[in-house]
């Protein structure tokens, strides 16, 4: 283990064992907020503060590519604003109905390539009938399903 890698955990020690201290001070032990409510709370307050002074390197490495896509989109809007427009379009229908599937078929208008899909869940209500009524009317049962949209028809509809 390295030298920087004991400071930081020495730091996020010292962060939980503060912030521990803090609601020991400020709720006291009682019964309603025991010690080991209050230690696991320090422990994650002490865990945030140690990552928000000395963030790991996947986080570092997002928040990179994170400003990288930012200039790009930002260069990209000041040269061409359609196309920045376009591709803000396209992020957001990605967003809301899922990944384009370029094997599947729409079978509204036949175009293949169009089609996106994502997961979702189907609530069905079925009414009871007989004792079964008295006790609970309707029944909400859920199932996973895969709700498709079309890009060339503006179609949707489950698989």
């Amino acid at each position: 283990m390295d030298k920087m890698s004991l400071i930081g955990w020495a730091l996020y020690a010292l962060a939980a064992i503060a912030s521990a201290v803090f609601f020991f001070t400020v709720y006291g032990v009682d019964v309603e907020i025991g010690p080991i409510f209050v230690w696991s709370f320090g422990l994650l307050i002490g865990f945030w503060i140690f990552q928000a002074f000395f963030p790991s390197e996947d986080v570092k490495s997002q928040i990179e590519i994170d400003r990288i896509s930012r200039d790009l989109d930002k260069r990209l809007e000041e040269r061409d604003p359609e196309a920045y427009q376009a591709k803000m379009h396209k992020r957001s229908l990605s967003a809301i109905y899922g990944a384009t599937k370029p094997e599947v078929i729409c079978p509204h208008c036949s175009a293949k390539g169009h089609v996106r899909v994502k997961a979702g869940v189907a609530k069905d209500r079925t009414q009871e009938t007989g004792v079964g009524a008295l006790i609970a009317p309707t029944r909400i049962t859920e199932r996973k399903v895969q709700n498709a949209y079309c890009d060339n028809c503006k179609m949707t509809w489950q698989v």
